[in-house]
């Protein structure tokens, strides 16, 4: 159901392999405009993983007590490459689209210069017998894809054990790693890809959104997405 490509761009030889999808929203199904409700779970390895739409308030009082995790720009990148060379394309109207069936309209947690939309959420990773919490923001940042993730600090000694919460921390190897944070990327990606090649006969929902840093002008109308350059305010 998802585009195999997005999936190997995260899996060299030496990376995580095994990946199966344990939830599909059917708009056949459940002809809503949108379910805020809806989980996602994906198990990668030895990793489960439930991700869940979140409200931002919600993730405000989630990263009180995290540490940031550094962005992979240059697998970000990979992935826009990636995605521009589909057809038919997969820009910033399709995936607005993808999103808010999905998760329901963006919250506000964005620099509406740099950004036209955010999706926060709540992932629960099981590991074994381990379990942690992340939160994660998903943007547009400057018109390209954008996961930031932040680790939240639940047990005491994680608390211990990163005491500077200001800092950016690289992904903890042992526990959610970059090889499976761009694996997740990959995954997330391809699903809403292959969400929107099928829904998108069905979808009738118009808008107009803008991204100010790009200069660009995206939606849906008669019938039809666009997305054009405009020459600002």
């Amino acid at each position: 159901m998802f585009n195999s490509q997005l999936v190997s761009l995260a899996r060299p030889q030496d990376q995580p392999h095994n990946i199966k999808m344990l939830s599909w929203y059917d708009p056949i199904a459940h002809p809503i405009y949108y379910m805020s409700n809806l989980n996602l779970n994906v198990a990668i390895d030895d990793i489960s993983l439930l991700m869940s739409p979140i409200s931002a308030g919600k993730y405000y009082d989630l990263i009180q007590q995290a540490i940031s995790i550094s962005e992979d720009y240059t697998y970000y990148f990979q992935l826009d490459e990636l995605i521009q060379s589909i057809n038919p394309p997969f820009d910033l109207s399709r995936l607005y689209a993808a999103l808010s069936t999905l998760f329901g309209p963006s919250s506000t947690l964005y620099d509406p210069y740099k950004c036209s939309f955010s999706y926060p959420f709540l992932i629960q990773l099981t590991k074994h017998l381990h379990q942690a919490r992340y939160a994660l923001n998903f943007t547009d940042m400057k018109g390209g894809l954008s996961f930031k993730f932040s680790k939240i600090l639940t047990h005491p000694d994680d608390i211990k054990k990163y005491p500077d919460t200001i800092k950016l921390y690289a992904p903890l190897p042992g526990e959610f790693s970059r090889n499976h944070m761009n694996f997740f990327m990959s995954w997330f990606i391809a699903y809403l890809i292959g969400f929107i090649n099928f829904f998108e006969k069905y979808y009738s929902v118009e808008y107009v959104r803008t991204l100010e840093y790009c200069k660009i002008m995206y939606g849906y109308q008669d019938n039809q997405f666009f997305q054009k350059e405009f020459t600002g305010i």
